[in-house]
Order: C-alpha cells, then structure tokens, then sequence
C-alpha cells in the first residue's frame, strides 16, 4: 500500500503547489479520478475559512468571504460523472452532487488548499486521516510543511507494515538529509514517468508554481527548478508548450499575417489613413505601423517598404517586414537574405522564410508547418504566393505539402484556375508524369516567364529540341526578367538547347550577352561558369573540325584555368588531334594527374621538345603515355628502344619504321612477317632480304649519319660518288660537288642530362649485326653497285633525251 500512500501524498502536495492569488475571489476546482476514490481539490488562498456539510448526497462546501466564488470549467475534464454527479455554485457555497455511496473526506492538504475525496466504502484504509476543518488554518513556514509532510509518510509507512489501525503518532524528528530523500523521489519519480513536468515561464501577473509558498526564495529562479501539474496548463490533453528559441524570439511580430477577421481593403485603408496623421502633420506610429500590416497582408510589398524605409525610429520586426514586402516584389536583398535563416522557427516565419530562398532540406523538413500555416493565410497573400511556394515544395521534394499549397490556393476567390496550370503541371512532373506535365503546358500554353521556363526545362529533360523561333522569343522574354532569378534561369535553358542542338555560334552569343547583364559575383559566376563548361565541353565532343578551330580561334574563354579540368582534358585531345601543341601546354598548365600529364607529354612531342616529354609522363605505364614515350624517343633518335615501346603496345606499323631507323633488321623481318620461325635458316633469311625493296639498307645509313649515330656505318666496297644532275639550260649548281643523293641534313638536339634522359639512353639496345645477317653473300654490296652505275647511265642518258625532245619537229 505504500506505493498508493506517496502517490496521494504527492497529488496532495503538487495539486497545492500553484498558489493563487491572494487578492483573487474566484477559486478554481479541479478533480481526478483514480481507481476507489474521486478527489475533488479547491485552490483557496491561505487562511481561508472553510466547512463542509456531507451528512446528505448533496455535500455543501462553505467558504468565507461569502461573496467567493467558484471556478468550474475544469471540473469534469479528466473524470467521468459517476462518484460526483453534477456541481453547482453560489457566491460563498459549493454543491457537490453525489452519486455514489461514498465515505466523504476532507482535510486542508496545506493552507488555502482543499481536498474532498469520494471514495469507496469498500475501498482500503485511507491514505491519510482527516483534518478536521473547524476554525482558519494556521499560518506555516516551508520547513514546518515539509515537517508535517514527513510526519504523514512515517506514519502511513508505519501503519502499512502493521496493517492495523493506529492513531496518528508523532515520528521522531528527521534529519534533513532524510527528508530531501522522502520528499525527492516520489517527485522524481512522477517526473520520469511524465506525471509532472516542469513549469515553463509565467507571466508577471501570476506566481510562480511551487510546492511551497515562495517566501524566502530567489527572484529569478531557474525553470528547471520549479515544478507544475498538467492540471495547471491551458489545455490538459495538450502536450507542453515549448519554449520560444532565443532564434526565434522576433518572428513574433508575423503574427498579423494570420489574421483571418480583416476589414475590406478600401474601409481599413481608408481608417488607417484618416489616422496616419494627427494634429502638426505628425504622424501617428501605430497607425503608421498598421498600415504597413495591412500593406503586407493585402501583398503590396513596395508601399510596405516606401513607409518603412520612411520611418525614422526602429521598431520590432523592421528587418523581417523589409523582408517579406522584397519577397512579395521578387528583389534580393539583404533582408530578404536574413528572413530565409528563420527557416526553422514556427508560424509564418518558416513559410517566409522558404519563399526568401532557405535550404531545400531545411524546407523539406518544415514542409508540414508551412503547408498548415499557408492555409491560414488570407486570401490574397494565398493568391499571391500560392504559385510560387508550391513550386519550392515540389523542388523540395515535399510533393504532399505542395499539394496542400495548390489547392489552398485554388479555393482562394481571388485565384483565376489557369495560374495554377504550371503548379499541377510540375505536381504531374514530380509523380513522375512528364507526358502529362509537356501536354498540360503545351495547351495551356502560357507566356509568362515561369510556364516559359517550364517548357523549357521539360524539354532539357526529355531530350526534345525546340524551335530556334521559340528560343528566340525565350532570350527576349528572359531580357525583360534580367533582375530576377528567372530571367537568369531563362538564359541558361536557352543556352543549354542551344547547345543540344549545336548551334554553338547562337550558344556562345547568348552567352555573351548574359554575362553583359551585369559584374560577376558569387553565385553568379558560379552559374555562368557551369553554362561555359558544358559549351566548351559540348564543342570539344560534337562539332566538327571546322566548328572547332572556327570557337578556338574567336574566342579566348577557353584558355587558362577558367574551365574544369574535365573539360580542358577533353579540349586538348581534340587540339592534339588538330595538330596544335602550343595552346595544349598553356591549357594544361600547372596541372598534376596523370592524365594531364600523359596530354603534356604529347603536346611536348608536337612542339619538338622530346626531352621535356620524357620528364612529363616520367612514371606512367598507361598505353597512351608509352605510345607517347615511343614517339618522344623516335623523335630523339633513339629509334631502337622507340621501336620496342611500339611494339610493347602492338602499334606494328611505327615499330617496323622504328626498326628501319635503327637498322634492325631481325626485328624488322619479325613484324613483317609474325608467323616466320626465328630460327630459320641462312636461305630462307635470304630470301626474305630478296623480297625486300632495293635501297631500304641505303635509307637505313643515311638515317643513321643525319642523326649523328656513333654507330660505325655498314662498309660498301663501292665508293657511291654524287653526281649532280645537269640543268635543262646547261648550268651547273655551284654546289653540285657538295650535294649527295637523297641528303638529309643532321639535326642538332640538346638533351639536358636529367636522370629520366639517362636512364633511356642506357637502355638503348646495341645496333644489330647488319653485316653478319644479311651482307654474306655480298648482296647489298652488289645492290649498291648496281644502284651506282644506274644512276651514272641515267646522267649521261639525261641531256640526249633533252636534246632530243627539245629539237623541233
């Protein structure tokens, strides 16, 4: 039973805990209900004189000063009229109707508080005895309650364990240590179990709640330290009121917006304005300030603005009124900026604060408050912004909340059903309709900027192409709209179907002239430079060559670091492809992936630089930058490893002109020919060398001797003299003992001696043993021979065929 016995004890006390005024002459009932018994408790100030009369059903509680009255609008909200029928009051008497036949007790639990309890005949022991109520109670200190509660819990324990009817007993005196712990947890415990909750700020006018009277105590005690009842809140079944975040405290001055009694317009504008100004022409600041309320609620956001900017004295909520009259004007500004941070407050402030551009997330989140908020909005600010927010729920992904804002919208008076052909054409979008959404749009065909834009988008999405007339009429329509946000959206969708259907010299002007709209900042160059990259990068992929050098070479926004380097990697094989090396390193500067590197490498290699293409894809091992080492080792002379690397990533056709350079021949006769056995014998080899063109021996030396080869030359026994060829006229070239047969001049490289350059030339494999493989039988000697004496008959044959074709008929 000792369970039961706190549980009544700590109503009792928490029930007396809410101290009423003492000046006040109307009590408050309440009741609960519990299992055997229905307590009844009257909150009376202290020493007031009572009695009660239960020896009939009808109980009569008399109460002084006569002219007392009672409060019974709580009375019956949390028990059912079966212990305690009906209740009836006169100034200075209450009536309790009894409807059950139950033992009446009543005590006052602390001064000025009255409890009735209805229970049970059958039920246990009570809890606690009666006091009799004969004469005022006795003024007490906190410590003297405490005292006596601590009295009361010994005694029922004590009468618990005995379970005999005792008289009441003085308990020995307590420590304090033992009465905090007595007191404390049944407290905690109804704490912990939602039973109590604690008491939120009270206004100036009533007292604090306590479960003592506060005499003695600290002016401003800590919320967390006071304690209140659910009986004690507005609305009982309601949960706790929250308290305001700090954040949020001046979101408060939105509330007129919600203010659903409102005049008509013209009366209330013509009252406010009869009022602005009083006697000296000076106006009157609380009809100035209604004024500008009723500015924003009938959606005249410029006028707000023109009265508030006017005033020459702050007041609550300035910055957010400067807000909303920007939202309702679409113009950015700082105020605008500060109202979308109020995303997370409640009421108006979050639905405001969506409109003024808050995070996506942060809206998806608030999406059911604002929908809720929205429809308690008049009907003209529904109609104003009804369009626009459900568009940012749909963006939200919010579909159910832009729905609720659609057809609050709709059921405006003001709101012509065709302004909202865009909204369910984007609510058709987002349930994953988009047929629907292009045929909604297509007959209704609107020319507003924002049903244009939805065109426009849908077609971006879809894949379709749109008429260059349509586009057209886009740019000038998004030209008028060049201060808003959907004149720079028009601009990009234009610019992106443009680029779909490459037509990039229409892209590239309308790109140029949405730059000319005004200086880049944040956010906009950060849009202007995304549109620039998916030209660039489109250009690079699709158009063709002379589209191509046509963008490169009238345009200078490619050049640098100002586009992505995806874009400029894409850029530079394209300008390799071309041939053009130059504007590739001044592409790719600075830059360090592989990649990049592996296009650097290349561009050195067109640029005649093959030393600093070795350093560039120093480490790569892709096949690009092998075919790249290759080409740079070509370049350099180093033609056997050259052909090793062509031939490590199957590239035949510049390993077997690599092996020619390098004289190579055993490689040169296995790439021609991949199926021949390596260890053929002397006569197949030499049938192989027989099949060969004559002279690719004699191009192998004079390739040797233009690049400065230390490799001794192959002896030829016959000395091949140059002799020049005679002129037509009969002169002779002043040089003509200087010239030599198919003469290649040397080329003079400078190859700085860097480790990557060392390491190719010392794993440049040895010249291969032309003379032992393939001159036994003195075949290319012979060839050479007669190579010689070919070229000495066609010069002396050379001047009779001139005579002769030259002598007239």
């Amino acid at each position: 039973m000792m369970p039961r016995y706190l549980t009544f004890l700590t109503v009792a006390l928490l029930a007396g805990g809410f101290g009423f005024g003492a000046f006040s002459q109307t009590y408050p009932v309440t009741a609960g209900e519990h299992a055997d018994f229905t307590r009844v408790v009257i909150q009376a100030p202290p020493g007031t004189r009572w009695s009660l009369d239960s020896e009939t059903p009808q109980h009569q509680l008399t109460i002084s000063p006569e002219t007392a009255r009672f409060d019974l609008s709580r009375l019956f909200e949390r028990i059912p009229r079966t212990r305690l029928v009906a209740a009836q009051t006169q100034p200075g008497l209450l009536n309790l109707t009894i409807g059950c036949d139950c033992e009446t007790l009543a005590w006052e639990e602390r001064p000025g508080l009255i409890v009735i309890d209805l229970r049970d005949k059958d039920a246990d022991d009570p809890a606690m005895l009666p006091v009799p109520a004969a004469g005022p109670s006795i003024a007490s200190t906190p410590q003297q309650t405490a005292h006596a509660a601590g009295l009361a819990l010994a005694d029922a324990h004590t009468r618990a364990q005995n379970n005999t009817t005792t008289a009441q007993t003085i308990a020995p005196q307590a420590s304090q240590t033992d009465l905090t712990r007595s007191l404390g947890m049944p407290i905690a415990q109804a704490l912990s179990q939602g039973l109590l909750e604690p008491a939120v700020t009270t206004s100036a006018a009533s007292l604090p709640s306590l479960l003592m009277n506060d005499s003695g105590l600290p002016i401003n005690l800590p919320e967390n330290m006071q304690v209140a009842t659910v009986i004690d809140r507005q609305n009982p079944e309601a949960p706790p009121t929250e308290a305001t975040p700090e954040v949020c405290q001046a979101t408060r001055a939105l509330g007129f917006l919600l203010s659903t009694s409102m005049e008509p317009f013209d009366v209330e504008f013509g009252r406010l304005t009869r009022a602005l100004y009083g006697e000296f022409d000076q106006p009157n600041p609380e009809a100035r300030r209604d004024l500008i309320e009723l500015y924003l609620q009938s959606g005249f956001g410029a006028e707000a603005r023109a009265l508030i900017e006017n005033e020459s004295g702050t007041f609550p909520g300035r910055d957010l009124l400067l807000g909303i009259s920007d939202v309702l004007e679409h113009r950015s500004s700082n105020s605008r900026m500060r109202l979308g941070q109020f995303i997370t407050c409640d009421g108006p402030a979050s639905l405001l604060a969506a409109l003024a551009g808050a995070q996506l997330p942060d809206i998806a989140r608030q999406s059911a408050e604002i929908a809720l908020v929205f429809t308690e909005f008049p009907a003209t600010l529904r109609t104003i912004l009804g369009a626009d927010l459900a568009t940012i729920l749909i963006d939200a992904d919010a579909v159910d909340a832009a729905r609720v804002v659609a057809g609050s919208t709709l059921r405006s008076p003001w709101t012509d059903a065709r302004a909202l052909d865009l909204v369910d054409a984007l609510l058709d979008r987002a349930r994953g309709n988009t047929p629907d959404a292009v045929a909604r749009l297509q007959h209704a065909q609107g020319v507003d900027p924002a049903s244009v834009q939805a065109r426009l988008s849908l077609a971006l999405e879809e894949g379709d192409l749109v008429d260059g007339d349509a586009l057209a009429d886009a740019e000038a329509l998004a030209s008028t709209e060049r201060s808003n946000a959907i004149g720079t959206d028009l601009m990009a969708s234009v610019i992106r179907l443009y680029t779909r259907a490459q037509a990039y010299s229409n892209a590239f002007s309308t790109l140029d002239r949405l730059q000319a709209w005004g200086p880049e900042h944040g956010e906009t160059a950060r849009e202007r430079s995304v549109l620039r990259n998916e030209l660039w990068l489109s250009v690079a992929e699709n158009a063709d060559e002379l589209t191509m050098m046509r963008s490169i070479l009238g345009r200078d926004d490619w050049e640098g670091a100002s586009l992505d380097l995806e874009t400029r990697q894409v850029l530079a094989r394209r300008l390799l492809d071309l041939g053009l090396g130059g504007p590739v390193l001044e592409l790719l500067h600075g830059t360090s992936d592989d990649v990049s590197a592996d296009l650097l490498g290349r561009a050195f290699v067109t640029q005649d630089q093959p030393e600093r293409a070795i350093e560039a894809i120093d480490g790569l091992s892709t096949p690009e930058a092998q075919r790249t080492r290759a080409e740079a080792l070509s370049a350099m002379g180093l033609n056997a490893s050259a052909a090793q690397q062509f031939e490590a990533i199957d590239a035949n056709r510049e390993a077997r002109r690599a092996a020619i350079l390098a004289q190579d021949w055993n490689q040169f006769q296995r790439l021609s020919d991949p199926e021949r056995d390596a260890a053929a014998d002397d006569i197949d080899l030499v049938g192989h060398v027989m099949g060969q063109t004559p002279g690719f021996q004699e191009l192998a030396i004079q390739t040797q001797a233009a690049f400065g080869s230390t490799t001794a030359p192959i002896p030829v026994t016959t000395q091949v003299t140059a002799t020049p060829r005679p002129d037509p006229s009969g002169t002779t070239p002043a040089n003509a003992s200087q010239l030599t047969p198919r003469e290649t001049p040397a080329m003079e490289t400078a190859i700085p001696a860097t480790p990557a350059i060392d390491e190719v030339r010392q794993n440049e494999p040895a010249p291969a043993q032309v003379i032992a493989d393939f001159d036994r039988l003195g075949l290319i000697t012979r060839s050479a021979t007669l190579l010689d004496e070919s070229a000495r008959l066609r010069d002396v044959l050379t001047p009779l065929l001139g005579t002769i074709s030259d002598a007239a008929p």
